[in-house]
């Protein structure tokens, strides 16, 4: 404004002002300043807003990447702590699988102790049992052998009588050839009597 009241105090000198190059930038001034002046409020508002927005925007920016950090960060806490269950859990399971796998080894080892001693005691009832009936068989094979004996002992016995009365059987044939053939007084005839 001040600039104006200057152009038209002094035309004459806005007329020289051609020639003189401090006159040319009052002339642009009268010309243009007010435009310039505006259009330079109008940047310094929108460097200003830029200004603002820019930093609204880093401050959103910064807002959100600790949201986002904040969040990685608890997923990642998660994320440790499921692992530290899980890994707690896979030991608990490994830790009784392995109790289970001792106690199973243990009852296994007993169980097959037991098989041992029944075997010992079976294989040893057993042979008592085989020395028992061999002993009997013994007995037995004995006292059949003592039977035949004394059935042959009889048997002999018997045929040596037989024996005996074979050759008085001999005696009596021969006696009765001699009677057929007349050698000897004959017989007497016990039929006549009965």
């Amino acid at each position: 404004m001040k600039t104006n009241e200057n152009a038209t105090a002094d035309p004459a000198a806005a007329a020289n002002g051609l020639s003189n190059p401090n006159n040319l930038e009052r002339t642009r001034e009268i010309l243009f300043g007010p435009n310039l002046r505006e259009i330079e409020k109008r940047f310094g508002r929108l460097e200003e807003r830029l200004t603002r927005e820019v930093s609204e925007a880093r401050e959103e920016f910064r807002r959100r990447l600790e949201q986002v950090e904040t969040h990685f960060k608890s997923e990642i806490e998660n994320l440790n702590s499921n692992i530290g269950g899980e890994r707690e859990e896979r030991s608990r399971l490994l830790k009784q699988a392995t109790n289970e796998r001792t106690a199973a080894d243990g009852a296994l080892e007993e169980k097959l102790s037991q098989l041992v001693e029944s075997t010992t005691r079976s294989s040893r009832d057993l042979s008592n049992q085989t020395r028992e009936q061999h002993r009997l068989l013994a007995e037995e094979l004995q006292h059949k052998f003592d039977t035949l004996t004394s059935n042959l002992a009889r048997e002999a016995a018997t045929l040596r009588e037989d024996k005996t009365d074979r050759a008085a059987l001999a005696d009596m044939l021969g006696e009765i050839a001699m009677r057929l053939r007349g050698d000897v007084p004959s017989i007497p005839n016990h039929q006549e009597g009965g």
